[in-house]
């Protein structure tokens, strides 16, 4: 797993990870989310383009509701990740993926081999 983001709100630490899969040929990935140095993975729902990384946050007595909006095309290795936090956004970040650079290569390398 790659660590992504780390963010600081109020007095928690909030640690973003991602992790590609060999059975999708590197093309998919999951989010985690460690808060306060526990670790734990958190249901998503993806989409093509777009997924939703849902956790909750235990602040000054108030379960707050949290989400990472994660966007890119499936086959470019570059992601957008929006973090929010209680409805107020908390970090704005793009993200490499570095397994997925040798699968955009062999797959860019293909189509141009092909267009020739």
């Amino acid at each position: 797993m790659n660590s992504v983001d780390n963010y600081k709100w109020h007095g928690h630490n909030i640690n973003i990870q991602a992790q590609t899969s060999p059975k999708f040929l590197w093309l998919n990935y999951r989010l985690s989310v460690e808060i306060d140095n526990t670790q734990a993975v958190y249901q998503y729902q993806h989409a093509l383009t777009r997924s939703f990384t849902n956790f909750h946050l235990n602040h000054n007595g108030r379960n707050l509701k949290g989400q990472i909006i994660s966007a890119g095309l499936p086959l470019t290795p570059v992601i957008s990740l929006l973090t929010i936090v209680d409805d107020t956004i908390i970090g704005r970040s793009r993200i490499l993926l570095g397994s997925r650079i040798f699968i955009y290569l062999l797959l860019s390398a293909t189509a141009l081999g092909l267009n020739l």
